[in-house]
């Protein structure tokens, strides 16, 4: 029979795992988004560098860039977590921390470049793109971490200020 100690310390290796098994799954989707979105701009740049889309949409090369620069790094942040997996280890609280950093700046880079664009910058504040903040904040409960769900709420609120400054 276990004692109560063995089985808190086999919850949380448990629960541990199973954390770090959802962030693998959150990765792979991410990833897999932002490689289609890349597939996708790279597809109309092709088109329109070709000539085959005549006055049509163009993607900021910088937008281009930074899709596929996602889907890498969401790929290369899979692989650390499967790592961790096999290894039976955890992972860094900064690293979330610094991935949220990077998440959401790089949301706001490409609001930033894409404000470039249009007649006017505000007009970057409505785009599509602007989504993926809440779509990264809501991901950030998968962590169970309500201080890492506040921070990325609270980086993505002060990035989408500075920008929202910038325009006007």
């Amino acid at each position: 029979m276990l004692s109560d100690t063995e089985l808190a310390q086999d919850f949380e290796r448990e629960l541990l795992r199973e954390t770090l098994l959802s962030q693998r799954r959150r990765a792979s989707m991410l990833a897999v988004l932002f490689c289609v979105a890349a597939s996708f701009l790279s597809l109309v740049a092709l088109f329109n560098y070709l000539h085959l889309n005549p006055g049509g949409f163009f993607p900021p090369a910088i937008v281009l860039i930074l899709a596929w620069v996602m889907a890498l790094y969401e790929l290369a942040m899979r692989e650390l977590i499967a790592r961790r997996i096999r290894q039976q280890g955890v992972i860094s609280k900064s690293v979330w921390y610094a991935n949220a950093l990077v998440e959401t700046g790089l949301v706001s880079t490409v609001i930033f470049a894409v404000g470039g664009v249009f007649d006017h910058p505000i007009y970057a504040l409505s785009i599509p793109a602007v989504l993926a903040y809440f779509i990264f904040i809501i991901l950030s409960t998968l962590h169970l971490d309500f201080r890492l769900s506040l921070f990325t709420g609270a980086v993505a609120s002060v990035e989408y200020l500075t920008i929202a400054l910038n325009t006007l």
